[in-house]
């Protein structure tokens, strides 16, 4: 498995345990800031997520 896919999983589960434990703002919060690095990735290194896994 690819570390960046690996990462978005382990983000998206630890915002849906965070969401089913009622800490909504802190799950949206985590997921922006996720997204934020994947861009800022995307943006420095030329690549978008899926360019290189298929």
């Amino acid at each position: 498995m690819k570390i960046r896919l690996a990462a978005h999983l382990t983000c998206a589960a630890v915002c849906l345990g965070l969401l089913f434990a009622d800490q909504g703002r802190l799950a949206s919060v985590l997921y922006f800031l996720y997204l934020g690095v994947e861009v800022f990735i995307s943006a420095v290194t030329g690549k978008q997520r899926n360019d290189g896994e298929r």
